[in-house]
């Protein structure tokens, strides 16, 4: 059960974390085409500098992923069944 927990809300986070991360590529990518000369974007780039995009995005994220992990839960219910005096389902 517990494990079940922890999947679906890493799955459920990671959906999110595409999106952003998509963005985050997108947004770097029109700053690079539009000011391709400038040495701040050309940082903004190399690899490095995406590496730590990607880890402040994760780390935002982390508490997020949290609270979806704590809102999950799977609990035992007992069958239902319907009122004795109830006559549609004598």
């Amino acid at each position: 059960m517990v494990t079940m927990n922890f999947s679906l809300s890493t799955e459920k986070t990671t959906r999110q974390l595409s999106v952003w991360y998509g963005v985050t590529i997108a947004i770097l990518r029109a700053l690079a085409l539009r000011y391709p000369l400038n040495p701040r974007i050309g940082c903004l780039i190399n690899a490095k500098y995406g590496l730590r995009v990607l880890i402040v995005i994760s780390i935002f994220f982390f508490p997020f992923w949290m609270l979806s992990y704590a809102q999950i839960s799977v609990k035992k219910l007992r069958l239902w069944k319907p009122y004795r005096h109830c006559g549609i389902y004598l």
